[in-house]
């Protein structure tokens, strides 16, 4: 069992989760032990049975990796942003930054040592509808000029996904959401796991070392991740880990 998240190194540390579609799982139960009381009467606002489980696994993710006191996981205490991003509040020994994302079938857990700014995550899954509409209306014009040379229509799809899953790890990350307009920047060197961001709009230039990172962490879905750095970027890792296997769910 990796205690990564327990200690203060530099690093960043990504968790996949499978979801339940329907019924709680094995792992659904146990998550929903570590939900504080509002935390289970918001998750069961959400009426779909797999809307629960990817709030639930989520939240219950993030209680269980952040958490140094894992007999008390109560402790751990989280507040939101003016703009809807959460942060640890307390205890102070907990306080680093994390991102969470889910869709249909998985969620994701991005938390970095206290070296890095901000953090965020994205994931879709691969057989997710698109449309270029989409493309011309929210990507910046390299981006739709890269979509449009792909002629095979499962390899554009991949690549509006990545595209896609990088533009929302970054606001995400810098904590706007979309009142950032994802046409403001562009991704570059797309073709690598590890694409560059242009700022097109300067104001977003904060002077962090951004890193960005795309890759599948099951069959079926694409991730990426986020990393706003003082650190040189050659420094920033992403080290991934099955969230089941943490907790020694099998």
């Amino acid at each position: 069992m990796t205690q990564a998240c327990h200690r203060d190194d530099r690093g960043i540390y990504l968790w996949h989760a499978a979801i339940a579609k329907q019924n709680r799982g094995p792992l659904e139960k146990r998550c929903w032990t570590w939900l504080t009381e509002n935390e289970r009467r918001r998750t069961e606002k959400f009426r779909l049975p797999s809307s629960q489980n990817q709030h639930l696994v989520g939240k219950g993710m993030a209680r269980w990796l952040l958490s140094n006191n894992k007999s008390n996981l109560s402790q751990l205490q989280f507040k939101i942003t003016d703009q809807g991003k959460p942060y640890v509040d307390q205890p102070a020994d907990a306080k680093r930054p994390f991102n969470l994302s889910h869709t249909d079938g998985l969620a994701v857990c991005l938390i970095g040592s206290r070296d890095y700014r901000c953090v965020g995550v994205d994931v879709e899954r691969l057989d997710r509808n698109t449309s270029p509409d989409l493309a011309n209306r929210y990507f910046s014009p390299p981006e739709v000029a890269k979509l449009k040379k792909i002629q095979e229509p499962q390899a554009k799809k991949q690549m509006f996904l990545k595209i896609w899953t990088l533009k929302e790890a970054f606001i995400k990350a810098i904590g706007t959401g979309l009142r950032t307009p994802l046409s403001a920047f562009a991704f570059e060197n797309l073709n690598s796991p590890n694409p560059s961001i242009e700022f097109l709009d300067r104001s977003l230039n904060d002077g962090l070392n951004w890193n960005f990172y795309s890759f599948q962490p099951r069959a079926g879905f694409v991730c990426s991740t986020a990393v706003g750095s003082a650190l040189p970027s050659d420094l920033t890792t992403c080290k991934i880990r099955s969230f089941e296997e943490e907790i020694d769910l099998n």
